[in-house]
């Protein structure tokens, strides 16, 4: 005797909302794949148009501040577009006390800015966004002008 075919459907694989593709994720690919200027400007614009981005925090608060580290030898803050991005990426790094949930620091994008520009000041020379998943980096010197530039009026 053989089984007859079933109507239900196959169950959903879960993704890990970390880890769900996004739009910038597939600009930022082609960016490193072929320099173009005109997909580096769309990468730009989107990054300093997202409603928020959100930081990894280190330290207590109200002393709290983003992550920042190093890759090879230069110093950067790392940036994520989400936040199970920022939250995943903190426990990766071992950022949060066991048992306790990652601290994320989270701003629309002109307030984020400032805060990686005192970053700057504190020689880190890079902002890098969605390490581990997209992963593009603006240079911290001239931060302020891309969000001029890209930044669309509210």
């Amino acid at each position: 005797m053989s089984e007859s075919p079933s109507n239900e459907e196959p169950p959903e694989t879960s993704i890990d909302p970390a880890d769900q593709g996004t739009e910038l994720d597939e600009i930022a690919k082609v960016v490193r794949e072929n320099m173009d200027g005109e997909k580096l400007e769309i990468l730009w614009r989107g990054t300093m148009n997202l409603e928020r981005w959100y930081f990894a925090g280190v330290g207590k608060f109200p002393q709290m501040r983003p992550f920042s580290g190093y890759i090879g030898e230069e110093p950067y803050v790392m940036a994520f577009t989400t936040r199970p991005r920022a939250e995943k990426y903190a426990g990766l790094q071992n950022l949060v006390e066991e048992g306790s949930k990652p601290s994320v620091m989270s701003f629309p994008p002109v307030e984020a800015a400032k805060l990686c520009i005192a970053q700057h000041s504190l020689g880190a020379k890079w902002v890098v966004f969605d390490d581990g998943w997209g992963s593009w980096r603006l240079p911290l010197a001239e931060l302020g002008e891309l969000v001029r530039r890209y930044r669309d009026p509210a």
